[in-house]
């Protein structure tokens, strides 16, 4: 969840919570990561943990980096706090629906969810699907296909498919299928001296525009590790749209 949202709209972080979905961080203002200092990548993250677990009482553990834009640098930062990074790798392409790009129609992403299914044939891993619930259209669309999904591969949570727990405050979790991991990052052995306290705010150009946050083409970073499968979250509350299925096989 964008935490900028995330304070604007506290009722929906609770009823997703309550509901049983998993609540993961997105920044608070949907920057490029890569592009900001140390203190700024903390702020980011930290802030908007903060303003998640004084709604739900928890603190998220896992995270997705605006338009896939994460480096060794930021995913460092990210462990360093006591995060993971999530990269999905089946994409819908759904935000060219959501920004009308010319010729680009609602079928693409049926044809989409096809193919994914079909791949449940012949694959023994899960997958990782990134999609986007802020428009109605794009909701439509995970709505239409989740039940084709549903009967080829168990849905279930980022974290339950990897074995990473959700939250902080809780060391277990279900592994699912383990490996499906792979699209859950953790940190290279370089060493970054950074406080857990954020000691700076979001970038207030990106705070701004928060509540818009750009719904343009991934920018996937070229050391960004991504090995995941997918499938995007059909419910209407999530801010944060990543789902995971996991193979049946």
């Amino acid at each position: 969840m964008i935490g900028a949202n995330v304070v604007q709209h506290p009722e929906i972080v609770k009823r997703a919570y309550d509901e049983g979905h998993e609540i993961a961080i997105h920044t608070w203002s949907h920057p490029y990561l890569t592009t900001l200092t140390n203190e700024q990548v903390v702020a980011e993250l930290k802030w908007t943990e903060l303003a998640i677990k004084e709604i739900i009482g928890v603190s998220p553990r896992l995270f997705r980096p605006p338009y896939g834009d994460i480096d060794n640098r930021v995913r460092d930062i990210g462990t360093a706090l006591g995060f993971t990074s999530v990269i999905w790798d089946h994409d819908t392409n759904d935000w060219m629906l959501a920004e009308n790009a010319a010729g680009f129609k609602s079928e693409f992403i049926d044809g989409n969810f096809t193919e994914w299914v079909k791949e449940a044939n012949t694959s023994s891993t899960g997958g990782l699907s990134l999609e986007h619930d802020i428009t109605q259209v794009t909701i439509n669309a995970a709505i239409k296909n989740l039940p084709a999904l549903q009967k080829a591969y168990e849905v279930v949570t980022v974290g339950q498919c990897s074995g990473v727990s959700s939250y902080k405050e809780s060391n277990t979790t279900v592994s699912v299928n383990s490996t499906a991991a792979a699209n859950v990052t953790t940190a290279s052995s370089t060493t970054i001296s950074i406080s857990v306290t954020p000691v700076a705010t979001p970038l207030a150009s990106n705070v701004a525009a928060a509540s818009d946050a750009s719904l343009s083409p991934n920018k996937a970073a070229a050391s960004t590790t991504s090995s995941a499968s997918t499938v995007t979250s059909s419910h209407v509350l999530l801010l944060l749209s990543v789902a995971i299925f996991v193979s049946l096989a």
